[in-house]
């Protein structure tokens, strides 16, 4: 038997063997039993005869007497490791050692303290001794070895518990896409059997409306490797319905016992239907108090600045002969300031709320706001291209849509420095669909999307198209200006 415990080489005693029962010509190998830090033995009728120090110490037996004439189950356990019982488990090993010549296992041994010792042993049929069932056994301690094995096992088995019972789905694809691993959570989480989906495609089970980007980011692992970012993706379930999974891709095609991309996903659709919630009753208070605020303002501020328009307007007539030149240029001064009080406040109160929405719709209200603005700054082309006339819509996509594009007007204007703005609506049966065009300065959206403080506005745009389940659509480049096209099924 060979060992790696021993790694001192040892003062050799003399071997303990039975003389009577072997042969002169085996003498010669003494030197070479005394030397090795291998356990050597050797068996006649299953039982030891002939060993090395090594052999007892691997045992930690002092004396010899406790070795010879024993059989190799009397140092093992009751059973093996596979449950069967290690007299009868030896006596089958010996016997294909002795028919095929030799014969190499692994055996589970115990020393003097009742340690497990794990071994590899090779026996090997003595074939020149007539008529002597005569083995030559070496042994190896893997003790070391085995364990680390049994460890390794022990956390490859608890990390597959976590994988079975974990609610987040953990995929590994190749660099397509196709699916070569997945967890179990996928089919409590989606309602998938695992094995329908070995072998897809993962883009295949992506929202149409996600598909692009989720190729890119998956594109983009692929060529920089390492992880990427968590994104939320909508993905259809087995029921035909879409869920939102929040995602990461890591590339590891590194690591040959992977080689593949890891995909980790879980569920946050409940989380998104709350902020949804959550926002809605936010816009609506918010609305409310747009509301409220337009209407103090057009029939309370207003109504008064009016009224000192007005007799403002009448002294103008009055006093026109009857003032110094001077104390009348002050006075329409103030004229001309009161004007403007009125039209800003008219314009304040109109993006608040601007009541034409409620009674003609969205192309009308639109329609109003560019007067307004064409007024205040008459060199902006700014056009309104509509096939919708009269039609209405749900109160809250009337109000939503017409906030989007007010803020998208409002950003080409002030932030962009368009020149041109051009706003499309067409609608049929199924679906509205917006587009705002200028020709500003545009933007890097990826920077913007990064940049938590400057993207603060991108993302209050996002928030009011999930308010009315749209899709927005965003292109743009540094001084190519922008387009953004919203689409909303009815």
């Amino acid at each position: 038997m060979m060992t790696n415990g021993i790694t001192e080489k040892k003062t050799m005693e003399p071997v303990y063997f039975d003389e009577s029962k072997i042969s002169d010509e085996y003498l010669n190998f003494k030197e070479l039993f005394n030397n090795s830090r291998d356990a050597i033995s050797l068996i006649e009728n299953e039982k030891y005869i002939y060993c090395n120090q090594s052999a007892l110490d691997l045992f930690e037996i002092k004396t010899i007497d406790t070795y010879l004439n024993k059989a190799p189950s009397s140092f093992s356990p009751h059973y093996q490791l596979d449950g069967k019982i290690s007299s009868e488990k030896a006596k089958e090993m010996m016997a294909i050692a002795l028919q095929k010549g030799n014969h190499r296992f692994e055996w589970l041994h115990t020393n003097r303290n009742g340690e497990n010792i794990y071994v590899e042993v090779l026996l090997t049929k003595i074939s020149n001794l007539s008529n002597k069932r005569v083995l030559h056994s070496v042994c190896r301690d893997i003790t070391k070895r085995r364990e680390s094995e049994i460890k390794l096992k022990q956390r490859e088995e608890r990390f597959r518990n976590l994988f079975e019972n974990s609610l987040e789905i953990t995929c590994i694809t190749n660099t397509k896409g196709f699916i070569k691993f997945i967890t179990p959570a996928v089919t409590e989480l989606m309602g998938y059997d695992i094995k329908e989906l070995i072998g897809k495609n993962i883009f295949d089970y992506i929202h149409e409306d996600n598909k692009n980007e989720a190729f890119k980011r998956f594109d983009k692992r692929r060529k920089e490797g390492g992880k990427g970012e968590y994104e939320i993706f909508q993905v259809k379930t087995k029921s035909g319905n879409y869920k939102h999974l929040r995602m990461i891709t890591s590339n590891h095609l590194n690591d040959s016992s992977i080689n593949g991309f890891v995909i980790n996903a879980h569920d946050v659709s409940e989380l998104i239907k709350a902020e949804k919630e959550k926002y809605i009753a936010i816009f609506d208070s918010k609305e409310n108090e747009r509301k409220r605020i337009s209407h103090d303002l057009h029939d309370g501020l207003g109504q008064t600045i009016a009224a000192a328009k007005m007799y403002l307007n009448y002294l103008d007539l009055e006093l026109a002969n009857q003032i110094d030149k001077e104390t009348y240029i002050t006075f329409k001064t103030a004229l001309n300031l009161v004007n403007e009080a009125t039209q800003e406040t008219r314009i304040i109160s109109h993006n608040f709320m601007p009541r034409a929405l409620k009674h003609y719709g969205l192309e009308k209200v639109l329609n109003d706001l560019i007067s307004t603005y064409q007024n205040i700054q008459p060199n902006k082309a700014i056009n309104l291209v509509s096939t919708i006339n009269e039609k209405r819509f749900k109160e809250r996509i009337e109000l939503t849509v017409f906030r989007i594009i007010q803020e998208l007007f409002s950003n080409a204007i002030k932030h962009a420095k368009s020149s041109k703005i051009m706003i499309k609506l067409e609608s049929d049966s199924t679906k509205l669909k917006v587009q705002v065009i200028d020709n500003g300065t545009g933007f890097d959206i990826d920077n913007i999307e990064k940049n938590k403080n400057s993207g603060i506005g991108l993302i209050s745009l996002k928030q009011r198209v999930n308010v009315i389940n749209g899709k927005l659509i965003i292109r743009s480049e540094k001084n190519k200006g922008s387009f953004f096209s919203l689409i909303v099924d009815l």
